[in-house]
């Protein structure tokens, strides 16, 4: 393997880290907004790009490295703004639910006939997102301990996986 003479001590490395977090998220943010033309567009690519993004990057650790060597092989998923963590089935999940709201956004957008979300809606849709991201902050708290697995929280996941469905499931009924 080539260095090339790099050897950053692991505090930078975490910094490095964070940093190719955030600018993946500007990127994914990007080509979104380019792609888009409206709200709902912008967001069903933001959605279709990183859910993409998040299923190929374990896609391509297996073919290349062999692992995950299961599903529910544990991985740091995020450092924004704190240690993410969870099984590798958890982000997959997240990301295919996310592929599907996508799905829906932009075919409904093709066919001129947007998804009806009030105010509340896009609060529940965001509150539900938060409560699935405090599950993978909760399990981060605890990534260095020995029964880090035993900290997901399951419930407190589905919770949110099943609360942004229900909202989705409620504006396509608004929508008819």
């Amino acid at each position: 393997m080539i260095s090339f003479g790099l050897t950053p001590p692991a505090k930078q490395l975490l910094v490095i880290e964070i940093g190719r977090e955030a600018a993946t998220l500007v990127l994914i943010s990007t080509g979104a907004w380019l792609f888009g033309k409206g709200i709902q567009p912008r967001c069903a690519y933001f959605l279709t790009i990183f859910a993409t993004w998040d299923i190929f990057y374990y896609v391509w650790l297996k073919a290349l490295i062999d692992w995950p060597s299961s599903i529910m092989e544990w991985d740091v998923l995020f450092l924004i703004p704190t240690v993410w963590a969870g099984p590798v089935l958890a982000p997959v999940l997240v990301s295919i639910i996310l592929l599907g709201f996508a799905i829906i956004m932009l075919y409904r957008d093709s066919q001129a006939r947007p998804l009806k979300m009030t105010m509340r809606d896009g609060v529940g849709l965001l509150f539900a997102a938060f409560v699935v991201a405090v599950s993978f902050c909760i399990a981060g708290l605890s990534a260095g301990k020995p029964d880090f697995r035993s900290h997901f929280y399951w419930p407190l996941f589905a919770c949110g996986n099943l609360g942004a469905i229900a909202v989705l499931l409620k504006c396509l009924v608004q929508s008819k």
